[in-house]
């Protein structure tokens, strides 16, 4: 796969650094995320990685490592989010609770729960994880229960997306914001049914093909801001937006009609 000019400056840039700070620490690289879904939007997307270390990381080891993305978060660029892992725990089942190190929106966390070592993202990896360093993803022994994926997916429906409406209603309106949470809902509605990763922008699309037309405008929009081509969004639009959110969260819900 060819990575955008940006994305494979960056990931050249990390890769250099780390072999300088922490050589031999890095055993694979993995991009995850709307780069490995065919989705990336070079204004909107991180680049979002998984690094695979031969051994857990040791303090030193660390040190090096947090010096490095602090100096790649210098120069301007997509973020660079991700989290590493040691390859004995690759045949584990993926655990949002999990203690890892993981670098996000800017922050090195050195010990702390990583969400993102997930079942979503295990189905990213293995499916569709482009390998920049190491064996393909295919190859990989990445174990992923169907039924743990849907849990998941369901769970992140009822919390976090049930909270992020309560959360925005007052506003103010942001078409990107609204865009967001639109094609967040569909992605993860169109995992419960048919058990398969879609990206934000595939997600939108089969959404009209599953939603009443009521709400394609809805969704056109949210596909159109992906692009980059938001549209002026007053309040009463924004709160549109945020119901066909609900909307999504009470047919995608516990039991999944959407099947």
């Amino acid at each position: 796969m060819t990575l955008p000019p940006g994305v494979r400056a960056r990931v050249t840039r990390y890769l250099t650094l780390l072999d300088q700070a922490a050589p031999g620490v890095l055993d694979g690289l993995y991009l995850v995320g709307s780069i490995a879904l065919g989705d990336f939007q070079p204004r909107q997307s991180d680049i979002d990685f998984i690094a695979v270390t031969a051994l857990p990381l040791s303090a030193p080891a660390l040190d090096n490592v947090e010096t490095v993305h602090r100096v790649l978060a210098q120069k301007t660029g997509p973020a660079f989010d991700g989290f590493y892992i040691d390859r004995s725990n690759l045949g584990l089942p993926p655990d949002p609770t999990a203690i890892l190190p993981f670098e996000l929106a800017g922050h090195f966390h050195r010990r702390s729960a990583c969400f993102e070592a997930n079942p979503a993202t295990w189905a990213i990896w293995r499916d569709h994880g482009i390998a920049i360093r190491g064996p393909a993803s295919a190859t990989l022994d990445l174990s992923i229960d169907p039924a743990a994926l849907i849990r998941f997916e369901q769970d992140n429906l009822g919390y976090y997306w049930t909270d992020w409406v309560v959360t925005h209603w007052a506003g103010p309106a942001d078409a990107a914001l609204a865009a967001w949470g639109v094609l967040g809902v569909l992605r993860l509605a169109h995992v419960l049914a048919t058990e398969r990763i879609a990206s934000k922008t595939a997600a939108g699309r089969w959404a009209l093909g599953h939603f009443a037309s009521s709400w394609h405008p809805i969704i056109d929009e949210a596909l159109a801001a992906r692009r980059g081509k938001p549209a002026p969004m007053p309040l009463a639009r924004f709160h549109a937006a945020l119901d066909f959110v609900a909307c999504v969260i009470a047919e995608a819900g516990p039991g999944h009609p959407l099947r």
